[in-house]
């Protein structure tokens, strides 16, 4: 693979020199869907169907469906887990497992030996 260093985010300077990520890597991935997910659908005019609806006053459980399906449109490379958590105190945690899969990963989907294990 290439090294191919993109941007962190958030934007980070150390020593003088932009902190970046390897193109292609779990972390750039988590990156660019962290980025999607923080943008409200509608806020975007160039595209207004980027981003999820906001989930803040909605009721639970959390619509992970409009999750996935945004990622699948916008960011398709990688695998992404999602995990809700409800507390007693009635606030919802929502957690997501990203990775890219690898060549293992699709031989063994392929062999039929199960979809390859999530991230942690």
């Amino acid at each position: 693979m290439a090294n191919i260093p993109h941007l962190s985010v958030p934007f980070q300077v150390i020593s003088g020199q932009f902190v970046t990520v390897e193109q292609d890597t779990d972390d750039e991935a988590a990156q660019c869907v962290r980025n999607i997910l923080a943008f409200e659908r509608g806020f975007r005019v160039e595209d207004p169907d980027f981003g999820i609806n906001d989930p803040t006053f909605t009721t639970m459980p959390i619509d992970t469906e409009d999750i996935s399906r945004t990622l699948a449109v916008y960011e398709d490379r990688p695998v992404v887990d999602i995990f809700q958590e409800f507390l007693p105190d009635g606030t919802v945690h929502v957690r997501l497992e990203v990775r890219i899969p690898t060549s293992e990963d699709s031989s063994q989907e392929i062999g039929g030996s199960g979809a390859p294990g999530s991230l942690a």
